[in-house]
């Protein structure tokens, strides 16, 4: 296998390795991008939770505080004389607007039927959520994400801010039938724990939400629900613009209903998940191709799980790690490329020094060569000889069995050259049947014998079996001179050459120095 075929094997080798490599890096770091992403998105949202729960359980305590408190004092808070009955709903009502002694300013009190037909424990209770109308400020002010913040009575009677007045929203037992009470109160809680509630539409008309909530007790009697809304479209903005992920990010409850999504869903929508996806802790899985994560928010009731394709994530690893994978070719196809050119530098060399029908070296190849043989071989004091071959009546073989035949003596003859020196020696192709080997080290005598084995060699050997061509061959042998010029004795060894050649051919004839 050639050395180029052999770089383009181990490029594509390492192409393919760098491309793997970098698209599995690149896929790691897509993944722990969007863990990160998804964390950062969960964290935000963990953040409005609490805030959320902190406030309903602050209000929950300021509640059942006042509570006892008003009881044992029997308290009774101003805004009781300005309630007022709506003949046309037929509740009664406390609003900002009609509170002559400012005893409201946030929050509008709706109640079923005439205040005054109310027992002395509800009107007790109604002193009691009056009183919450700051802290409904104060939690308003903190989330101004918030909907609703309300208190809402099991004796018929509802606070809730901020004001719509009560042409805008009466109290209806109806309201205990929507989730936030059913979640909360003590037939849906019986170990009266906070409550998220599942998404319902709003009574009051600002659309789809989630209730927090918590029962309020005091004396171990339930009186009512405090709560506070956070609608979807404050989680579905977080959801969308907070945090740049790919993928989709959704938030469920502990039953795998839809809470939030930046798709139109329908209350109650259930997901199909994973078993092992909602924990406790964050969850990682690939399931039905789709690389998951799982981000509690409020613990055991709301989670954040966001979802990728597996597609998605290849493609986009792939588009990511092409720019590398592109510049880890470019520098194995410039490798190549440079490779490929030294090679076929080294080859327009070899060609301009070698002779193309024999594969020896030429005259100008020989020329280079020899003069760094000679420079070495004259430091070290060491001789250097040299043989003319000349094939004897080539002109008549050619004639007689044809050009083909000839290109084969000569080939024939390089070969033998080459089978019978040593690798060190040089061999050229002078000229036409003429050959000129360079021995360096050796001696006239060695020479002188290598010629002889070579002569011999040929003589005996049938060239071409079809035309049972044989040649024979003419060689003269010279020792070089330690300062002697290579053309000069190039000239006596063709002298030699001649002297065998006068002597009837078929020979080795040596000359020393004159």
């Amino acid at each position: 296998m050639s050395t180029i075929k052999q770089i383009v094997i181990i490029g594509l080798i390492i192409s393919i390795l760098a491309f793997v490599g970098i698209f599995s890096r690149e896929r790691s770091l897509l993944q722990d991008e969007i863990v990160d992403g998804a964390r950062l998105r969960s964290h935000l949202l963990r953040e409005k939770m609490v805030s959320a729960r902190v406030i309903v359980s602050a209000m929950k305590e300021t509640m059942e505080q006042n509570l006892i408190l008003v009881m044992q004092n029997d308290y009774r808070h101003p805004g009781l004389n300005e309630i007022t009955y709506y003949p046309q709903y037929a509740v009664y009502g406390l609003e900002p607007s009609q509170a002559k002694l400012a005893t409201v300013r946030n929050a509008t009190l709706t109640g079923n039927g005439r205040f005054e037909n109310v027992d002395i424990s509800t009107q007790t209770e109604v002193s009691t959520a009056l009183m919450l109308d700051s802290t409904f400020r104060t939690a308003i002010k903190n989330l101004p994400e918030l909907k609703w913040v309300y208190y809402t009575s099991a004796n018929g009677f509802i606070f809730v801010a901020p004001s719509v007045g009560v042409e805008g929203f009466q109290f209806s037992y109806d309201l205990y039938k929507k989730e936030f009470w059913l979640s909360a109160a003590p037939q849906g809680n019986p170990t009266r724990s906070p409550v998220i509630s599942d998404v319902y539409d709003d009574a009051a008309g600002k659309g789809l939400m989630i209730t927090c909530s918590e029962p309020v007790w005091a004396n171990d009697i339930f009186y009512g629900v405090v709560s506070l809304d956070i609608g979807l479209d404050t989680m579905q903005e977080i959801l969308n613009n907070e945090v740049e992920i790919p993928g989709e990010s959704k938030i469920v409850n502990k039953n795998a209903k839809l809470v939030a999504a930046l798709r139109p869903f329908k209350p109650g929508e259930h997901l199909e998940l994973p078993e092992k996806l909602l924990q406790s802790e964050e969850t990682l899985l690939m399931a039905d191709n789709n690389f998951l994560i799982a981000l509690p928010l409020v613990d055991g009731k709301l989670w954040l799980i966001h979802r990728l394709p597996q597609f998605s994530v290849n493609l986009r690893a792939v588009l990511r790690a092409l720019p590398y994978w592109i510049i880890v070719v470019f520098i194995i196809v410039l490798a190549y490329l440079l490779m490929h050119l030294r090679e076929t530098m080294k080859e327009v060399s070899r060609l301009a020094t070698t002779d193309a029908l024999t594969g020896t070296l030429n005259r100008r190849g020989f020329a280079f060569e020899a003069t760094v043989l000679l420079a070495h071989c004259r430091r070290r004091d060491k001789s250097v000889c040299l043989l003319m071959l000349d094939v004897d009546n080539f002109k008549s073989t050619n004639d007689k069995y044809g050009h083909a035949v000839g290109d084969k003596v000569l080939k024939f003859v390089a070969d033998a050259l080459r089978d019978m020196v040593r690798d060190e020696d040089l061999i050229c192709r002078f000229g036409g049947d003429e050959f000129l080997v360079l021995f360096p080290e050796t001696d006239l005598a060695q020479t002188e014998a290598a010629a002889e084995r070579v002569r011999a060699y040929i003589e005996t050997t049938v060239i071409d079996s079809e035309s049972n061509c044989q040649v024979t061959v003419s060689i003269g042998c010279t020792q070089i001179s330690g300062s002697e010029d290579l053309a000069q004795a190039i000239t006596r060894g063709d002298d030699a050459l001649y002297v065998a050649k006068n002597k009837g051919r078929n020979r080795v004839v040596a000359l020393n120095i004159a």
